[in-house]
């Protein structure tokens, strides 16, 4: 598959009985395998998103929603991988969806949204001149018994001034359970001072329900980030309960396990 350099888009949805997916071709940008629910290797995944020592630059979408026999794994470098290439710009092309029900453990920002159809978060951006975007993470849960195409909207808020939405349109099917999603979302054309961030998750679908929603502030270096990261507060007519918020003293930890059962010691 290697070969075909010109390829960019790779669809291969519901095909059931694709168990392995050993190279992609160089100049892949995005790839969908929805429904094939066999797959259970997929290195290039882990390269990519997890290690960052994929050599495929120019890869910034994977859609696995029903592969359930995928343990998906996340590092920190992802946001570089989801940003736009033009800045200003977001394509619903890009991002990462996966069957899973963990917010990553380094974002700063989690709530855990007790079955909601809407959520928010807010934050406090103490040094704006040094973040140049947020990563999104929303993990919901589809409680119907048919096949649904639903829309995710997340508005961007500053100081109650919109900045943007995010339209993320998706296709679950009844079996398909929880799913994570990741994306990105640029802050780079908007000229902030010291204010407040919130950011509101939506889904407009019967059935399609947030279980967590989390908002991870991009630095322009990543390194040392947790320092300019104020604590999670909620909203006065919320009921939601925080998931959990970031400290100086929390592990820094590159990646976390979408599986409840795998074990410190099973993590390399």
């Amino acid at each position: 598959m290697d070969r075909f350099v010109q390829l960019r888009t790779l669809c291969l949805s519901d095909c059931k009985k694709l168990k392995k997916i050993e190279k992609l071709p160089p100049n892949i940008e995005s790839v969908d395998v929805m429904g094939c629910t066999s797959l259970e290797s997929f290195p290039e995944v882990s390269k990519r998103f997890e290690f960052n020592t994929s050599n495929l630059s120019e890869l910034h979408s994977i859609y696995m929603s029903g592969c359930s026999k995928m343990l998906v794994n996340v590092g920190s470098h992802v946001a570089a991988i989801l940003r736009p290439q033009q800045k200003g710009f977001w394509d619903e092309d890009c991002g990462l969806l996966f069957p899973g029900n963990k917010i990553p453990n380094w974002f700063d920002h989690c709530k855990e949204t007790s079955s909601s159809c809407s959520s928010d978060i807010f934050m406090e951006l103490l040094n704006p001149s040094v973040i140049n975007g947020i990563l999104i993470c929303a993990v919901f849960t589809h409680e119907v018994e048919f096949d649904q195409h639903f829309l995710i909207s997340i508005t961007v808020n500053y100081d109650g001034r919109r900045l943007g939405i995010i339209h993320i349109p998706l296709y679950l099917k009844a079996s398909d359970g929880q799913h994570v999603w990741l994306d990105f979302y640029d802050l780079e054309p908007f000229t902030l001072a010291k204010g407040s961030l919130q950011i509101r998750f939506e889904c407009k679908s019967n059935g399609t329900l947030f279980k967590h929603c989390g908002v991870h502030l991009v630095r322009n270096d990543e390194k040392n980030a947790k320092s300019y990261y104020s604590d999670y507060s909620d909203s006065e007519n919320d009921d939601d309960e925080e998931c959990y918020s970031h400290s100086e003293d929390d592990d820094d930890e590159e990646y976390y396990s979408m599986d409840d059962n795998l074990e410190d010691g099973d993590k390399d």
